[in-house]
């Protein structure tokens, strides 16, 4: 891997776990409202197309507090459903799922393959406020350009790694999910905002 790509990744797990402990208290506080929100909502079908909004504003939550805005516990819940935003949302939620599950069944790797290339959907469809098309063509040339597709495939495949070494202790994996959720959250926010400020890169459409 360059030296660029070296740097990336550093940058990367720095400030995810810089922004954890500078600011536990609303980064956990909203990650545990975000669980179970989305736990609550998984045992009615009605609940089911609720949860991609809910996705959508604790993404924005972690790249808010990336970029060191303002935050409040618990507003990511309705930030999700403003202005008509859930069903965008809901639009993305419904082609990720059928897409990267579909990929997964027909073969692991095309599964694999469609989880890297739209990591950075949901950023784009909350920062960018761009639609559902819009926002996985812009995820994926985002990827692709320069040597992004190796450092979000080289995240993915550690974070794999380290949730299967977990899950093998059950005891843990609550604690790991709660752990984790926020973590990788912040460190793909960080790829993103990385990736979008290097004149090599791809730049995605400008916020309305």
């Amino acid at each position: 891997m360059s030296g660029s790509a070296d740097d990336v990744l550093k940058v990367a797990f720095r400030q995810a776990y810089t922004v954890c402990r500078d600011k536990p208290f609303i980064i956990f506080a909203n990650t545990a409202f975000f669980l179970v929100a989305v736990f609550v909502c998984a045992v009615t079908l009605v609940g089911l197309f609720a949860i991609p909004a809910i996705a959508g504003g604790y993404v924005e939550s972690m790249l808010r507090a990336l970029r060191g805005q303002d935050q409040a516990i618990g507003r990511f819940v309705l930030a999700g459903f403003a202005n008509g935003r859930w069903r965008q949302l809901l639009g993305i939620g419904f082609l990720y799922s059928i897409g990267t599950v579909c990929g997964f069944i027909l073969l692991v790797i095309p599964g694999l393959y469609l989880s890297i290339v739209w990591t950075f959907v949901w950023i784009y469809a909350v920062d960018k406020k761009t639609g559902v098309i819009e926002s996985f063509s812009l995820s994926r040339k985002l990827v692709h350009a320069d040597s992004n597709f190796s450092i979000v495939t080289l995240v993915m495949i550690f974070s794999l790694i380290v949730s299967f070494a977990i899950a093998r202790f059950r005891p843990l994996a609550l604690l790991w999910a709660f752990l984790a959720t926020p973590y990788f959250t912040l460190l793909t926010c960080s790829l993103y905002e990385q990736f979008l400020a290097s004149p090599t890169r791809l730049i995605g459409k400008s916020s309305n």
